[in-house]
C-alpha cells in the first residue's frame, strides 16, 4: 500500500451493483497517485461485492461488514483511512474528472499547512441519468452557519483525517434512517478552523429516486431525529446555553412531529414502541429546570413526560390513533437501469466543462 496518500474517498456499499462502477470509474480514471478509495461494503445480499473486486489493486481497499448501516460503514472507512485528507462519496454519486490533479495537491498541501480542520465547498446536483442542465449551490461563508450546522450536506466538505479522529468525530449507527446532520454538527462545532472553497468543485451527487431521501419513512425520521438531537444535546459541553437550548429543543420538536403524525394519521405496527422510545429519553429529564423554554415547549415537556407514564392520557391518545390505524404498506421498489458507465462519464465531462465556467469571480450565495 502506497505511504504517500493525499486523499482517502471513502463510500459506503449497499446493493449498489448498477451503478457502484460509475462511481468508482469516476476517480480511477484520473490515474491519480494521490488518492485512495476505501470501499465498504455493507453487507449487500446482491453482486456489489463481485463489482467491487473487479477494482481491487493498491489504490482500491474493499472492507466488508455486516449490514449495519452508511453511518458505521463511513465510520469503518475513517478509521481505515491513510490519507491526510478524507472526503465521503456516496455509491451512485460522481467525481468530477480532473479534480485529482497537481493543482489540487498544492491547495490541499497550503490548507494543511494553515492547520485548516474543514474545507467547505460548493455541491453539484444532477438528474440520475446526467441529461439536464446541473444545479449549483454555493456555500454560506463560516460566520454565516447556522448552530455549527452547514446548510450543504456532509460530503460537500473535505476534512482532515487526523481532524476527525484526533476528535472521535463519527457518524451515528442508525440503520432506519441514515441522519448525516449530526455528523455536520459533531464537525463543525469542534474547530474554528474552516475555509470555505468557492472554486473547489468536485461533488456531483445525482438524485437517485431510490435514494433514502426520496423513499423514507417520517415516522423513523421523527423519532431518530429527536434522538439523535438529544444525544447530541447530551454530549455537547453546555458552554453555549442557547445552543444547548436550541439542541433540546430540535429533539422536542422531532417527538412533536411523531405525536402529531401518529394522531393525523394512525399508528402503524410499530408507532407505540417507536413512541415509548422517544418519550423514555425525557422521563428523568431535568432539562426545563436548568434551561429557560418558550411556554409551548414547556407545556409540550410536561405532556410528552406524562405520556411516558403509559397511564391514562396515554391510552386515550392511542385509543384516538388506533381509530385510524394505517395499514402495513411495504416499501417502495424502484427498478433503476444499470448505469451505462461511458456514457455517464461522458456527460460527466461536459460537467465538468460547464463547471470551469463558475471557478473564478463567483459569490457564495
Amino acid at each position: 500500500m502506497k505511504s504517500d496518500i493525499l486523499v482517502s474517498v471513502i463510500i459506503p456499499v449497499y446493493n449498489a451493483e448498477k451503478f457502484i462502477s460509475t462511481a468508482i470509474e469516476s476517480i480511477i480514471r484520473q490515474n491519480s497517485d494521490l488518492v485512495e478509495i476505501i470501499l465498504v461494503n455493507d453487507g449487500s445480499k446482491d453482486s456489489s461485492l463481485k463489482v467491487c473486486e473487479k477494482y481491487q489493486s493498491d489504490s482500491v481497499k474493499i472492507i466488508t461488514t455486516p449490514n449495519l448501516g452508511a453511518g458505521h460503514a463511513r465510520n469503518v472507512g475513517i478509521n481505515n483511512a491513510l490519507g491526510k485528507w478524507i472526503m465521503f462519496l456516496d455509491s451512485d454519486d460522481l467525481i468530477l474528472q480532473n479534480f485529482f490533479c497537481d493543482n489540487l495537491k498544492k491547495k490541499l498541501g497550503d490548507y494543511l499547512n494553515r492547520e485548516i480542520d474543514i474545507i467547505y465547498t460548493p455541491k453539484i446536483v444532477c438528474d440520475f441519468e446526467l441529461k439536464k442542465s446541473p444545479v449549483i449551490t454555493y456555500p454560506e461563508s463560516v460566520e454565516h452557519i447556522e448552530n455549527h450546522i452547514p446548510s450543504i450536506e456532509f460530503w460537500s466538505s473535505v476534512y482532515s483525517a487526523e481532524y476527525l479522529k484526533k476528535n472521535g468525530i463519527y457518524f451515528f449507527e442508525y440503520q432506519k434512517q441514515d441522519i448525516e446532520s449530526a455528523f455536520r454538527f459533531r464537525a463543525f462545532s469542534k474547530t474554528d478552523n474552516i475555509v470555505v472553497d468557492n472554486e473547489m468543485f468536485f461533488y456531483v451527487h445525482r438524485d437517485n429516486p431510490a435514494s433514502n431521501v426520496n423513499t423514507w419513512s417520517l415516522d423513523n425520521l421523527y423519532e431518530i431525529k429527536s434522538k439523535v438531537f438529544y444525544e447530541l444535546f447530551n454530549e455537547y459541553d453546555n458552554s453555549d446555553y442557547s445552543l444547548s437550548s436550541w439542541l433540546y429543543i430540535k429533539s422536542l420538536f422531532y417527538a412533536k412531529s411523531l405525536l402529531m403524525h401518529c394522531r393525523k394519521y394512525g399508528f402503524t405496527e410499530s408507532s407505540e414502541l417507536q413512541l415509548q422510545s422517544v418519550f423514555n429519553q425525557y422521563a428523568d429529564d431535568k432539562t426545563t429546570l436548568k434551561y429557560t423554554l418558550s411556554l409551548k415547549y414547556k407545556i409540550l415537556s410536561m405532556l410528552i413526560k406524562q405520556l411516558s407514564k403509559q397511564g391514562l392520557l396515554w391510552r386515550a391518545y392511542c385509543s384516538i390513533c388506533n381509530k385510524n390505524k394505517r395499514e402495513k404498506q411495504e416499501k417502495k421498489v424502484i427498478d433503476l437501469p444499470i448505469d451505462n458507465t461511458a456514457e455517464l462519464l461522458e456527460r460527466l465531462d461536459l460537467y465538468s466543462d460547464a463547471v470551469k465556467h463558475f471557478e473564478k469571480g463567483t459569490q457564495a450565495i
